[in-house]
């Protein structure tokens, strides 16, 4: 389901985790500075040491053609399916060959996913940032 403002919140959650862990703080005092228990801290710890980049996803307002599709604001899932794809920035994905996007062009793309990125695309094709836009420069 795509929830891009849940996405961005978790996401900051697990870079203020990095930036704590990073100053000295031990995990417990981090569990306490962010109002959280030791096992949820527990769980999360994988994420963060997963996190590709130090830099926070881009709320669905200040996306662009030029945005890269590491810092949309989909669930890490998708995210990981786009990094692992040709497309390297919106323009990319919404220009994909010239019509509309394909599965066969997005491999190990599970159902849920794809609905998140058509979804995605979709909110993207509201805001008129379109293909036309995306010749133009």
């Amino acid at each position: 389901m795509f929830q891009p403002d849940i996405e961005i919140e978790h996401h900051d959650r697990l870079l203020e985790i990095r930036r704590l862990r990073a100053s000295g703080l031990k995990y417990r005092a981090i569990a306490a500075a962010l109002g959280i228990s030791a096992a949820r801290l527990s769980q999360l710890r994988p994420q963060v040491d997963r996190l590709p980049h130090c830099d926070p996803l881009v709320p669905m307002a200040d996306v662009t053609w030029r945005t890269s599709v590491a810092y949309l604001p989909l669930s890490r899932r998708a995210r990981s399916i786009l990094a692992a794809s040709a497309f390297a920035t919106v323009a990319d994905l919404m220009g994909a060959q010239g019509g509309p996007l394909r599965p066969e062009w997005l491999p190990n793309c599970d159902p849920r996913s794809w609905r998140e990125i058509r979804t995605c695309l979709a909110v993207l094709e509201a805001r008129e940032i379109a293909v036309r836009h995306t010749v133009a420069a």
